[in-house]
């Protein structure tokens, strides 16, 4: 609660918890979402904007099939405000067992230019709209090593089905910054920030131009880049990555249990 109030007062201008910090904070009284070591973790269910997810019943490999009505560049990434070129928007189109789709890249999470067919005989939807799920949030905390982040997993493992045996948890989902997966040229492979992407099947979505002041950072004042001042080489990293005309994203990932 500390960190929310002084949040609030550095956005709003004074003490108290006001808009995004409110609701924030109304998580925790409703108890639907809990720290369980270095983790957060919400009870919520799936809202599939971008994507559903199907699994090989016989594999168990999974294919994040991309919705229609967002629109893609030629790149796989999902328009920007400044883009004013082409654009792709990915469709459904079922035959009788067979749907003709797009994906992502596994490695990337940007979406493929050519259309995928599943068998839906081999092929069942594994996570779709509605589905109770745990999503991870990750605290302005600490370090986030891998051993405390497995070690939040494991608490959440016997936290959710002790408390909420009610809940058929479909998996674990994260929409964040530290999900961007142009992260991996901009950081060192043994970071803690990629070794937690490792964890999720990642489909890069929306821009996320506001992770560099709140998170990055840590103010809520969008001031030009030009006026960032970094205090080490993690911020100036950043901050050449945008002076160079290069966009934030989100990147979405999931974890089926």
């Amino acid at each position: 609660y500390k960190s929310l109030l002084k949040k609030s007062k550095d956005f709003y201008g004074s003490y108290g918890l006001r808009g995004m910090y409110r609701s924030e904070c109304s998580h925790f009284l409703l108890a639907d979402k809990y720290v369980l070591g270095r983790l957060t973790f919400e009870i919520t269910q799936f809202r599939p904007p971008y994507y559903e997810v199907y699994r090989n019943r016989e594999t168990g490999e999974t294919v994040p099939v991309a919705q229609p009505g967002f629109f893609y560049m030629p790149n796989g990434r999902q328009k920007t405000n400044e883009y004013q070129g082409e654009l792709f928007e990915p469709y459904l189109k079922q035959t009788g067992n067979l749907l003709e789709c797009f994906t992502f890249d596994e490695k990337l999470g940007h979406l493929l230019p050519d259309a995928i067919t599943l068998d839906l005989n081999r092929y069942e939807i594994a996570l779709q709209a509605g589905d109770d799920v745990l999503s991870v949030h990750i605290p302005e905390n600490g370090p986030m090593t891998p051993e405390l982040v497995d070690e939040a997993f494991a608490i959440a493992e016997e936290f959710f089905p002790a408390y909420y045996p009610e809940k058929k948890f479909k998996a674990y989902i994260c929409s964040s910054w530290l999900l961007n997966t142009d992260l991996q040229k901009l950081l060192n492979p043994q970071s803690n920030i990629l070794q937690y992407q490792k964890r999720f099947r990642i489909v890069v979505t929306s821009t996320n131009w506001y992770s560099i002041y709140w998170h990055i950072f840590g103010i809520q004042q969008f001031i030009p880049i030009e006026q960032l001042r970094p205090k080490n080489r993690f911020q100036q990293t950043f901050v050449d990555w945008v002076s160079a005309g290069n966009t934030l994203y989100n990147g979405n990932g999931y974890i089926l249990k």
